[in-house]
């Protein structure tokens, strides 16, 4: 990977990681999972974490960062539209 395209993909993930973190810090992260009706346990296997590292970071125990920041990104903006 070129240094340009490895630039831009650590800017997505940082960007990532502070949308994330925006919506864990709020409570919008749990609310959109329990809306939706899902247990930690699912969101957490979707995902690719265990249910206990997905209750820490709805818990502000630890954050998600790099690729899971993405990941998780990804799927809380899908229930999201899931939701509307």
């Amino acid at each position: 990977m070129n240094k340009t395209m490895n630039k831009s993909r650590t800017a997505k993930s940082s960007i990532a990681v502070a949308r994330v973190n925006r919506l864990l810090a709020s409570g919008e992260a749990r609310h959109r999972r329990v809306s939706a009706g899902l247990s930690l346990r699912a969101v957490a296997a979707d995902v690719g974490v265990s249910a206990a590292t997905l209750y820490y970071w709805e818990n502000g125990q630890h954050t998600p960062r790099g690729d899971l920041a993405v990941r998780y990104l990804r799927y809380l903006e899908r229930l999201e539209r899931e939701l509307a």
